[in-house]
């Protein structure tokens, strides 16, 4: 094979790439893109809270009760509790209970339990309420009334 009849195949072969070179150069980016696209939308929270709750007990002793968000069924939520008007605690809802989990309440671990404050055990009357913490959205079963003698 001659000297020139190797650089007439190897243009050609370089021909042959020229036609083809904007192929990957166009496709890639646009690939690219609707990967990111495809990550970002998975990232964002696409439905807003569904806040869900029961309020079982408040006792001399706990405050008992269960929350959750049906569009992160797996997530913790956190809680306010409330004396009348003044805010007493925020918990995280995030104990397992198999009831739960049974009732199929994501992963089963969604209930709080708190212990009662000495502030509640004066033998007045105390209007106990509990709602989803930063919004207005009480739990079911709220509020409850205790009155607790001191200890």
């Amino acid at each position: 094979m001659s000297k020139r009849h190797v650089l007439t195949r190897v243009g050609q072969r370089m021909k042959y790439n020229k036609k083809y070179w904007l192929l990957p150069v166009i496709i890639a980016p646009l690939l690219i893109g609707f990967l990111i696209i495809q990550i970002i939308d998975k990232m964002s929270p696409s439905d807003p809270p569904a806040y869900d709750g029961f309020h079982y007990d408040s006792n001399c002793q706990k405050i008992l009760g269960c929350a959750w968000d049906r569009n992160r069924p797996n997530d913790a939520v956190k809680v306010e509790i409330y004396d009348n008007d003044s805010l007493i605690a925020t918990v995280r809802a995030d104990q397992f209970r198999q009831d739960l989990l049974d009732a199929r309440l994501g992963n089963g671990k969604h209930a709080f339990n708190f212990d009662v404050t000495p502030q509640l055990r004066d033998g007045k009357l105390h209007v106990i309420s509990i709602k989803v913490a930063g919004t207005q959205i009480y739990l079911q079963n709220t509020p409850k009334k205790i009155i607790c003698n001191p200890q």
